[in-house]
């Protein structure tokens, strides 16, 4: 570090200091830089200010004084930092690289003063994403899972079509059973519609493009990777604050590298939670659907379950989503708000969990709640008829205890209305 002291009166002066000194140039410079980020934040003092530092660079030469103020700050720290990558975007992606803190701060200070076109957003953003993928080498690994969801969802068009096709050549009474079947498989989410179609192959075809998912180990990340992520994860929040992307979805790949740390984890929902606050979401089944293939993998995901069930509305499948937090029991249901829960499909979803002692808080919580005495009757109607909950005590002593509440408020209630005729 420099042994002057820096100030806003003699920067310049410490500046042409340096440029006469190649070596306490490169040992300093990025300090200097970043006090000029601090002591100079409008945009066209910063300007004049580090032109003093590429004030003998042939590159200066060729930065067009016209151009738009940002973009020659950009090109002049770029030609200070000897960056030549081939184009203006290439070197921003190269500072993301660097590990200098001087690098992060102008990082945040130019994408922070950017008034951005939807054309030019999805520009940057398709960028970003591609960094993302190439520092966290998910890049392979993501197109594979990203394929797979699009190839469940055309299995399912699929079978549609064929489910009609059947219907010529058969009577309406065994069009209407495959009918059923078929909106049973959209009610409770099984994976595959239309059993009956044997489609082999089809199911096959499925099987090995998701083993995919899951061939060897993703290889281990070096620190500059996770920190360059971490700034890439930073700058695409700060964008999406301000600017709205239009082509570009970026929300499948933040929910997919949500995997890699905590850090990371955090940084990615808090980029989707702003984008979904700002935009309307196309493909909510497809959201879903993500949604699901991520969780049955990354059990952690469940900490963003809210964030779709909010999104996806109608189009988020609880029975499904509940069939998947049964099938692995590192996910946590009680990070669910209960209150979104329908009850119905839970109650259902308790007679055919593996373990409802697992899920014995929630259950408590929604019986405890419940105002249709007649659900709470089939429940306990159902759970009397399966030998292997009958000694769930804690379920049916919670079921009993609302029972009779709900009948001595209506007993209440009808007392009430009596005396008042």
């Amino acid at each position: 570090m420099m042994s002057l002291e820096l100030t806003k009166e003699n920067i310049n002066a410490v500046s042409l200091e340096l440029v006469k000194n190649k070596k306490m140039f490169d040992k300093n410079v990025n300090y200097v830089m970043g006090f000029m980020l601090k002591s100079f934040p409008e945009k066209n003092e910063l300007l004049s200010r580090i032109k003093v530092l590429n004030i003998k660079s042939r590159s200066a030469k060729k930065i067009d004084p016209e151009s738009d103020v940002m973009e020659q700050i950009a090109m002049n720290v770029f030609a200070i930092k000897n960056l030549d990558e081939g184009s203006f975007t290439k070197n921003m992606l190269a500072l993301f690289r660097d590990p200098s803190s001087f690098s992060q701060a102008f990082l945040t200070y130019f994408y922070s003063n950017l008034n951005l076109s939807t054309t030019k957003t999805d520009e940057i953003l398709n960028g970003l994403v591609e960094l993302l993928l190439s520092e966290s080498k998910l890049k392979k690994s993501f197109m594979n899972f990203m394929n797979s969801i699009e190839l469940s969802e055309d299995s399912e068009s699929i079978s549609l079509e064929e489910a009609k096709s059947l219907h010529k050549a058969s009577d309406d009474h065994t069009f209407e059973k495959i009918i059923n079947k078929e909106s049973y498989d959209e009610s409770s989410s099984t994976v595959m519609s239309l059993v009956s179609l044997d489609d082999s192959e089809e199911i096959k075809r499925i099987d090995t493009s998701i083993s995919l998912l899951f061939e060897g180990k993703r290889e281990k990340m070096s620190m500059l990777s996770i920190l360059v992520c971490t700034r890439v994860l930073n700058i695409i929040r700060i964008i999406l604050e301000n600017n709205y992307p239009r082509d570009v979805d970026v929300i499948p790949v933040l929910m997919y590298i949500a995997e890699i740390d905590q850090t990371i984890f955090k940084k990615s929902m808090s980029a989707i939670k702003i984008i979904l606050r700002k935009t309307d979401y196309r493909d909510k089944e497809k959201l879903f659907e993500m949604f699901c293939a991520l969780l049955e993998r990354n059990p952690g995901i469940i900490r963003m379950a809210m964030l779709f069930v909010d999104t996806c509305g109608k189009h988020f499948n609880w029975p499904r989503f509940l069939e998947i937090i049964d099938g692995n029991e590192e996910i946590d249901l009680d990070v669910v708000d209960r209150s979104y829960i329908p009850n119905s499909s839970f109650y259902e979803f308790i007679l055919f969990a593996e373990d409802p002692r697992r899920y014995m808080k929630t259950i408590k919580s929604m019986i405890r709640n419940e105002l249709d005495s007649s659900l709470l009757r089939d429940l306990k109607e159902k759970i009397n008829g399966r030998p292997d909950l009958k000694d769930i005590k804690p379920i049916k002593d919670a079921i009993s205890s609302r029972l009779k509440l709900l009948s001595q408020k209506k007993c209440s209630k009808k007392e009430r209305k009596d005396n008042s005729n």
